[in-house]
């Protein structure tokens, strides 16, 4: 089974984030069997990260609308290994993924691919100023806000890296310069030993 045509009931186990859940699969023995959960990410949405203003609130929203039985399509993985897809309630057309852009807690997010009717959403919660539309264009995107995340560790690494090699050059000048004082407190010795 490819996983383009993986359709599955599962029920939320762990919400992540606004945009990332861990679900297992719903099945009829599950009492007999504890199915194990895997993690997915929703596919063409992006919400705020918990760091960031509304991320929390983004994350609480999708506990509210995660609740009970659902059904996920998966559509692609990852590279960190979850699956990526599009995850329905029971009984509803619309997804979790366009219920988060409705309510302005979540970006259309169409880098990897396009979800129908998704930018019509995204469209009416800014204009209703939902969300993380309260603040206008102020506020930063979530790929944004990892990227600025990224090169801010990239340069506590190298300030890191710089600061070792500082000190062991430090080190370095230290052990030579100790050792021609050793020299020099040898040389006396002898001198005063051989009484010159």
């Amino acid at each position: 089974m490819s996983l383009r045509s993986y359709k599955v009931k599962v029920r939320v186990t762990r919400v992540v984030d606004g945009d990332s859940l861990v679900v297992a699969r719903r099945r009829w023995f599950n009492f007999m069997l504890k199915p194990k959960p895997f993690p997915v990410r929703l596919y063409a949405i992006d919400a705020p990260e918990l760091s960031q203003p509304y991320g929390t609130d983004a994350r609480n929203e999708m506990r509210r609308i995660s609740s009970g039985s659902l059904r996920l399509d998966a559509v692609s993985s990852d590279r960190y290994g979850r699956v990526v897809g599009v995850v329905y309630r029971r009984n509803r057309k619309k997804s979790l993924n366009h219920m988060m852009v409705a309510a302005g807690l979540a970006y259309s997010y169409q880098r990897y691919g396009k979800l129908d009717g998704i930018d019509e959403a995204e469209a009416r919660a800014r204009k209703r100023r939902l969300g993380i539309w309260k603040a206008g264009k102020s506020q930063t995107r979530p790929w944004d806000h990892r990227r600025s995340m990224r090169s801010r560790v990239r340069r506590k690494r190298a300030a890191r890296w710089r600061l070792r090699i500082v000190a062991f050059l430090i080190l370095v000048v230290a052990i030579l310069l100790g050792m021609n004082w050793l020299w020099q407190v040898v040389e006396e010795l002898t001198r005063s030993a051989l009484g010159g």
